[in-house]
């Protein structure tokens, strides 16, 4: 069974996650540890009132010629690789849905590739109705307000409307919880959650963040503790493609995604990635061919 990926930060990474989509789409297996498909790339936009991601803010890119090119994405437009906007703020009200900025972020970007991701059922309506090109993905932002116990997912997994649900991060290596979910295709997990499983302020310190996006603020208000790099070695936080492959699949999900990585230099995501998918044997050969087609190290 293939494993499927989503990949995150759409702009900042775009050569990284289109080098690894292009692997894929023309088939070349060898380098991976086992058969996987990168089927979209995630990501936010600065200052966004719906933005429910880690609040990675560029005012250079906000400001000034490049924000045409990244309020309409057209990075991506030639080569068909889906986006996946994340408009999953928790805190979201009804009056805030004719935000401006963000529905022409989805007018320019609307096709039947693209996909939103959200926790707000209303706000799934609102944007079904006024652009109903998009597929959507039910974020598991939504637990933080109602916890999505395998009842409720059960409940969203028959609506036509969502294409994927994902899995709150708390329940990702909970296999008593996983095997109660049915339609587990329609599933999505991250694989590199940023914080503790058992992590007692993440519900607080996400509803400071989805408010403090609901005021376009230029600060990052999380409390800091993922700002230590060490977590993106954390295994403790990590399902590893040889879990996904002997775990995982036999339960039936093999959809995935990776949560942003902010604060962390593009060299030390291109170690991780590759380390993460490629055979060891393959890294440095992987190396030298995304150095010849993008040009990052020279």
């Amino acid at each position: 069974m293939t494993i499927y990926f989503v990949l995150p930060d759409f702009y900042h990474n775009f050569k990284l996650n289109y080098f690894l989509y292009q692997l894929t789409m023309e088939k070349q297996t060898t380098p991976f540890k086992h058969p996987v498909r990168f089927n979209a790339a995630s990501g936010t936009f600065p200052f966004s009132l719906w933005n429910g991601q880690y609040n990675c803010v560029d005012g250079a890119i906000y400001d000034g010629k490049l924000f045409p090119l990244f309020r309409d994405y057209s990075c991506f437009r030639d080569i068909n690789m889906p986006v996946r906007l994340n408009c999953s703020n928790s805190c979201l009200d009804d009056f805030m849905f004719d935000d401006e900025h963000m529905n022409t972020i989805l007018r320019v970007n609307e096709n039947i590739n693209n996909y939103i991701e959200a926790s707000n059922l209303k706000l799934i309506d609102y944007i079904s109705e006024h652009y109903p090109k998009y597929k959507f993905v039910f974020s598991d932002n939504a637990d933080i307000i109602n916890e999505l116990t395998p009842e409720m997912i059960n409940t969203l997994a028959e609506f036509d409307q969502l294409d994927k649900i994902k899995i709150p991060f708390k329940y990702a290596k909970d296999f008593d919880f996983l095997k109660e979910i049915k339609h587990r295709q329609k599933m999505e997990i991250v694989v590199n959650s940023l914080c503790p499983i058992t992590c007692p302020s993440y519900n607080e310190c996400k509803i400071i963040s989805d408010e403090a996006q609901t005021n376009y603020s230029k600060t990052n208000p999380f409390f800091g503790c993922y700002k230590n790099n060490d977590y993106i070695w954390n295994t403790n936080n990590t399902i590893s493609l040889d879990d996904i492959n002997d775990k995982y699949l036999p339960l039936g999900f093999n959809h995935f995604s990776f949560a942003p990585l902010p604060n962390i230099q593009l060299y030390n995501k291109i170690i991780y990635y590759f380390s993460y998918f490629f055979q060891p044997e393959e890294i440095v050969k992987m190396m030298k061919l995304f150095n010849d087609e993008a040009g990052i190290f020279q």
